[in-house]
């Protein structure tokens, strides 16, 4: 048996008793890990991959579910979960040896992340224990009491049809949708973090600042902003049900932009990496209050594109330095 096939067996067991050990955890903290583990599990798995190849991965794969299977105690929502977090590590391994880009890999953790959700909270969603009519039910009450406590009347129109069930429910699916997409950039980013520690075959990584928005963002946040105004300006609220979820939708690609201009801008003048990290940290600790300066931001930067002269002015700066 040559060294590598030993290597290989090795590897895959030690992977399988840690998924094991960290399954037998969250089994005692009553299946808290359950929404943890779509964020560690495809680690190893794209390690082994990287390592051994997708063949060999596979092999481990079914070892790791077994484990799995054993370990859980039949949990069917667990054991889903770890067989989802398992296919998201061996499709993001294969992209990531064919030299797959960027979107490729992140996008294939996002389409298995968003089935899970689907079939999870949709499909078999008794079987998983969501009923998602109680939840906006829910949602509704608490929006209602959040209303009354500041002195707002939830009965006015303008609230009223934002309370709308249909509204929230589109609210929901669009929520769900943007939670398979952060899942996706953030195994993205913690399999960059860790392969680049391990000294192994790293993801292609496009600097945040030189991330622009494309002109489908540019003309769905222009057409969905003025379709807000021009119903609050004429008064015809019967298509607020669908303009409001897509508002949510347009606001977060808004800030999205908005969090790469501050960022830039601050690594633009203060030149300091542990300054610049504050200015991060004071921005997602203070959320509540730089969530409209930061889509405001969002607003200049996508129409702008005065980040793109900046990072281009930077980049033609640097180059005559580095000749100079």
């Amino acid at each position: 048996m040559s060294n590598r096939r030993v290597n290989s067996i090795t590897y895959g067991a030690i992977i399988c008793a840690l998924v094991g050990a960290l399954l037998l955890i969250n089994r005692q903290l009553a299946n808290f890990l359950d929404v943890y583990l779509f964020w560690i599990i495809p680690l190893p798995v794209i390690v082994y991959s990287i390592k051994f190849g997708t063949r060999q991965s596979l092999i481990m794969a079914v070892a790791m579910v077994l484990t799995a299977l054993i370990t859980t105690g039949f949990q069917i929502t667990t054991l889903f979960y770890v067989i989802g977090a398992v296919l998201a590590g061996l499709v993001y391994g294969y992209g990531l040896n064919h030299g797959r880009s960027a979107t490729f890999l992140i996008m294939s953790v996002v389409l298995v992340s968003l089935v899970i959700a689907i079939v999870s909270t949709f499909v078999f969603s008794a079987a998983f224990g969501y009923n998602v009519a109680e939840e906006i039910e829910y949602l509704q009450t608490y929006i209602v009491e959040a209303l009354q406590k500041v002195g707002l009347n939830p009965e006015d129109p303008s609230y009223k049809q934002f309370l709308n069930y249909q509204t929230l429910f589109q609210i929901y699916i669009i929520a769900t949708v943007l939670t398979s997409l952060m899942e996706g950039v953030l195994v993205h980013l913690l399999a960059y973090l860790v392969l680049r520690r391990l000294k192994m075959t790293l993801p292609p990584m496009k600097p945040i600042s030189s991330i622009y928005a494309p002109w489908w963002v540019k003309l769905f946040v222009f057409v969905t902003f003025f379709a807000y105004m021009a119903s609050k300006f004429t008064g015809i609220t019967q298509y607020d049900n669908i303009i409001t979820p897509l508002l949510v939708v347009a606001q977060c690609f808004c800030f999205f932009f908005g969090y790469i201009f501050l960022m830039t801008m601050a690594s633009a003048l203060l030149r300091d990496r542990r300054k610049i990290m504050l200015v991060s940290f004071l921005v997602v600790a203070l959320f509540a209050v730089f969530a409209q300066i930061l889509v405001f931001m969002g607003i200049f930067d996508i129409y702008s594109g005065f980040r793109k002269r900046l990072v281009e002015r930077g980049s033609a700066n640097a180059e005559q330095n580095g000749q100079g």
